[in-house]
């Protein structure tokens, strides 16, 4: 396969629609109510450590992916077993973003649509962009930022009559454990899932540096993520935001304008529905490269198909309801560990170590020579 490579803007656009993803729906919301802004705060700079180490792998290896780093640094035996979980949880989080957007279009609009017809919708899209290589994905994430943007900051502008300033308080009325556990929950889902953004990372100019577009791309995502938090929060306030499903929806109904015409949020909620495709692609693409490295097969996209089918198949079967699946985000912080910390931080050490043992081996070689 030929390698494909992404500009630094088209790499911080991937990353910042990977953020927003179907977060964007969410809302970023937590049980911390109007403070929930604050927990989000707080997991920006909980998962700035974690940036540094996904972007010194991707400098210590240059033009590599995740699993070429992984068997270099570990060899053919752990290697391949650290590979097939990673391979693992981007197939397993494709599966649950694409159950995240099945079980929100069944809610809000497409309520008598089968779920296996909106999954199968949702899986040809992402199949024919990650079939399209990266360089068209980072055009489309580049065009779904944009859109982004301007609903953001359009509906912000447009809501700004409607927004009461006193549902921000009382501020800090939760104690520092809740705020901090808040804070994890927003760290894991979904800012250091971008650690799947390892496995395209050979898509990557050499001359690109990693810090700017890891820290550029995910801040920024958690920048629209706070302005759609603060924009949810001032709007239907407090409670209410916590006590709906996807506040960023029901926050959209509340625009009036143009209601003769068509529905304002059914045409935001499809907008927000391509930023759910981008990171299903980005997870489809790192789940065949990882399938493609355990077995040694030259072109990772013609997995994509059948890593797509199969992973809608699971998303139907994943959680037997809606509230099992938000219940599961409990489970899930504790589940990401060690994809998002542990084996990212045992990757980065051993690459540390390699690196400075090759160059000792070769400063020492030249100097007997």
């Amino acid at each position: 396969m030929e390698k494909q490579t992404i500009s630094f803007r088209q790499a911080v656009c991937i990353l910042v629609v990977f953020v927003v993803g179907n977060s964007a729906i969410t809302g970023g919301v937590t049980e911390l109510e109007q403070d929930s802004w604050v927990a989000l705060v707080l997991s920006q700079v909980f998962v700035l450590p974690i940036l540094f180490v996904y972007a010194r792998i991707i400098q210590l290896y240059p033009q590599l992916n995740l699993y070429e780093i992984i068997q270099i640094i570990f060899g053919s035996f752990f290697g391949k077993i650290i590979t097939a979980l990673f391979t693992w949880y981007a197939f397993h989080l494709s599966s649950i973003v694409i159950r995240n957007f099945t079980v929100f279009f069944q809610i809000t609009s497409l309520t008598e649509t089968p779920l296996v017809i909106i999954t199968l919708i949702l899986v040809f899209v992402s199949v024919y962009l990650t079939r399209s290589g990266v360089k068209i994905l980072g055009r489309w994430a580049l065009i779904v930022f944009v859109i982004y943007c301007a609903i953001i900051l359009s509906t912000f502008a447009i809501l700004t009559a409607d927004m009461d300033i006193s549902s921000m308080m009382p501020f800090l009325s939760h104690n520092t454990i809740n705020l901090f556990s808040g804070a994890y929950k927003l760290f894991t889902f979904p800012f250091a899932e971008s650690v799947l953004f390892l496995a395209i990372a050979d898509s990557i100019r050499k001359q690109d540096n990693p810090y700017k577009f890891y820290f550029g791309g995910v801040l920024f995502g958690g920048l629209l993520l706070l302005l759609i938090l603060l924009r949810n929060i001032l709007t239907l306030g407090p409670f209410l935001n916590k006590s709906y499903l996807y506040p960023s929806y029901n926050v959209i109904r509340v625009i009036d304008i143009m209601n003769s015409f068509f529905r304002t949020e059914e045409f935001i909620a499809v907008n927000f529905v391509l930023g759910g495709i981008t990171k299903i692609s980005v997870c489809f693409l790192a789940a065949a490269k990882g399938l493609s490295s355990l077995f040694h097969l030259k072109d990772p996209l013609k997995l994509v198909m059948p890593i797509g089918l199969s992973s809608g198949a699971l998303s139907c079967i994943l959680f037997p309801d809606a509230m099992a699946m938000f219940n599961f985000w409990t489970i899930y912080q504790v589940y990401v560990i060690p994809f998002q910390i542990i084996l990212p931080v045992l990757i980065w050490l051993g690459g540390e170590i390699k690196t400075r043992f090759s160059k000792k081996q070769n400063e020492m070689e030249q100097s007997s020579s």
